[in-house]
């Protein structure tokens, strides 16, 4: 019985203090808007092209961005997530998905890659010819 009261007075002081710090900066806890940045996203694969407005956190990722405006197949490996399909445009036949920061092809794979506020950033589904000149 007495743990039933414990558990019950922990999960009122975690609430209350849930609602009396929303939206205030904590130490060590970012609970707030501080920091947002804007970006552009684009999906471009040769037919179509999808732009997106977002707002991220410094911690989030171009992969991140990509994943929340589409769905992405992938594969994780020790040096980095491999694309392998966005919206079910795999790749096939000598195209693959590569991404662009501002116009150009950053040296690190997407999900290292923290965008800055204001980039512009696309993924292309690109031939392997064109591939050939980013590597």
């Amino acid at each position: 019985m007495n743990s039933k009261y414990l558990l019950t007075g922990i999960f009122v002081l975690l609430a209350t203090g849930a609602i009396a710090f929303h939206g205030e900066q904590i130490t060590g806890f970012i609970v707030s808007d501080y920091g947002k940045i804007n970006v552009q996203l684009s999906i471009e694969n040769g037919n179509k092209s999808l732009t997106y407005n977002l707002e991220l956190t410094p911690r989030d990722s171009a992969f991140d961005a990509l994943k929340r405006v589409a769905v992405v197949d992938y594969r994780i490996f020790s040096n980095g997530i491999y694309i392998t399909a966005i919206n079910g445009i795999k790749q096939k036949d000598g195209h693959y998905w590569f991404y662009f920061v501002n116009g150009k092809a950053p040296n690190i794979g997407c999900d290292y890659y923290h965008p800055r506020d204001g980039d512009s950033i696309v993924f292309r589904y690109v031939s392997g010819k064109e591939a050939s000149k980013y590597l």
